[in-house]
């Protein structure tokens, strides 16, 4: 019997003719990643539960879930260059910081009143990433009647996949890159 280590520096026993990665009880011991990692345990703040990635294809709340996130929504309300700032960072893989991100969506904002055109293509990204429906219509029509609302919903969509927008790419990197669930329905 030799002891391996976890991950999180948890020892396991493994068993003469156990194979290798797996733990006493069979489950897999994940590889060091080679990226940040959050600290462990709920690094989504006080009174925000983690879950499980839901099923692809539908959203995890509705347009006006807002009582479902109160400090996103308020953020979006108030501030809402900030969550589009973030959103954008996630959702261009790093390659938009999220200052620039917000900085864009004020400009757009302030010299057009158009903010929601910037804000509907962070939007369409979210939805075909994870192969979501245009609901209740199509993302600039969202957007323009009700960008408050809609830029909440893609926010609680990003923390509803287990992917924290304020703590940026770089944390967020291994969730946002694996592929979206798919299920499939076999005949048995």
């Amino acid at each position: 019997m030799a002891y391996t280590y976890t991950p999180q520096g948890h020892p396991t026993q493994q068993y003469q003719g156990q194979q290798q990665g797996f733990t006493s009880e069979g489950h897999p011991v994940a590889p060091p990643a080679a990226y940040p990692q959050p600290p462990p345990g709920n690094y989504y703040g006080p009174g925000v539960a983690t879950m499980a990635p839901p099923n692809s294809g539908l959203w995890t709340t509705g347009l006006c879930g807002c009582t479902e996130d109160c400090p996103s929504c308020w953020c979006a309300l108030c501030c809402p260059c900030v969550l589009v700032g973030r959103m954008a960072n996630i959702l261009d893989q790093g390659m938009t910081s999220v200052f620039t991100g917000a900085a864009i969506f004020c400009i757009v904002q302030w010299f057009t009143g158009c903010g929601c055109l910037y804000s509907c293509l962070y939007r369409a990204k979210l939805r075909h990433k994870y192969g979501l429906p245009e609901e209740p219509c199509n993302d600039i029509c969202t957007d323009c009647w009700c960008n408050c609302c809609s830029i909440a919903q893609a926010y609680r969509e990003l923390r509803n996949r287990n992917i924290n927008p304020a703590l940026g790419y770089e944390f967020a990197r291994a969730v946002y890159e694996q592929p979206p669930q798919v299920q499939e329905m076999r005949k048995m």
